[in-house]
């Protein structure tokens, strides 16, 4: 059996939710729909019972956890191939960050609405405006949720369709490289080796650009994330060690604190 790619999973799920937003009559849409559903059952190997747009993209979002488990995965001669490609495109680096704030608020997509405090840094999945995009996802497939104009800081392992995509955009790219490869550029932990999470990197950059206040918003590890609370425990270890101090609003990770306490720090 061909195990399906993530980049193939995304693409169905693009398809699904395409039919969520096309204005067709109902026959039309259950024709394609079959159409796609086939087509998912052949990739899967199963025989797909759902009805329900939002039920199959749940199963492939399902799917693209546990693929995403699996060692195949998290491959060491895929980072290195991308970080060779990628080195080719480095211009800037997060020591070229022009950063200078105390406080900084980490979000992620826990949840859906995040305090308006700025400066804040986020992953891209997370869809919301910010100061800084952390990226450290080598699946190329992730160029998908690059839709903004803006700072982008991304680990060399990411596939170089991601860089290019920012390009595209006209954004502004600061690089680093994994602390396991040897690289003449800024190093940061990605959490456990060979397995880096954006949400946790991003907050190790806030802390490696001196912020001594970083609050979190919407970053939790549980679920499919379970697999990163080692890598979390080893980045906040080194966060710790520069004075940084961490706070959560929901405390899901770290110590909880009020948007309204955050305000008077």
């Amino acid at each position: 059996m061909t195990v399906p790619t993530i980049t193939e999973l995304r693409n169905l799920i693009e398809d699904v939710n395409n039919l969520k937003i096309v204005n067709k009559s109902n026959t039309q849409k259950n024709k394609e729909f079959e159409l796609i559903r086939h087509e998912i059952s052949n990739k899967l190997q199963m025989d797909l019972q759902a009805d329900d747009l939002e039920n199959v993209i749940e199963l492939l979002e399902r799917k693209i956890a546990e693929l995403k488990n699996s060692p195949e995965y998290w491959n060491p001669l895929v980072y290195k191939k991308n970080a060779e490609e990628n080195m080719m495109m480095v211009k800037e680096t997060i020591d070229d960050i022009d950063f200078t704030e105390q406080k900084v608020m980490v979000c992620g997509r826990a949840v859906d609405v995040h305090p308006d405090f700025w400066p804040r840094f986020s992953t891209p999945t997370t869809n919301i405006d910010s100061n800084m995009y952390v990226i450290v996802d080598h699946d190329p497939g992730y160029k998908q949720y690059i839709t903004r104009r803006g700072n982008y800081a991304i680990c060399l392992i990411v596939h170089p369709a991601i860089p290019k995509k920012i390009l595209e955009l006209e954004g502004k790219i600061y690089w680093f490289s994994p602390d396991y490869m040897n690289y003449e550029i800024p190093k940061l932990s990605l959490g456990e080796i060979h397995r880096g999470n954006s949400g946790l990197t991003a907050i190790n950059l806030a802390s490696y650009l001196k912020a001594k206040f970083i609050l979190l918003s919407g970053i939790r590890l549980s679920e499919k994330y379970e697999q990163f609370l080692l890598g979390k425990n080893l980045i906040f270890e080194q966060i710790t060690q520069r004075g940084s101090k961490i706070f959560s609003l929901d405390g899901a990770i770290a110590e909880k604190l009020s948007y309204l306490d955050w305000c008077k720090l």
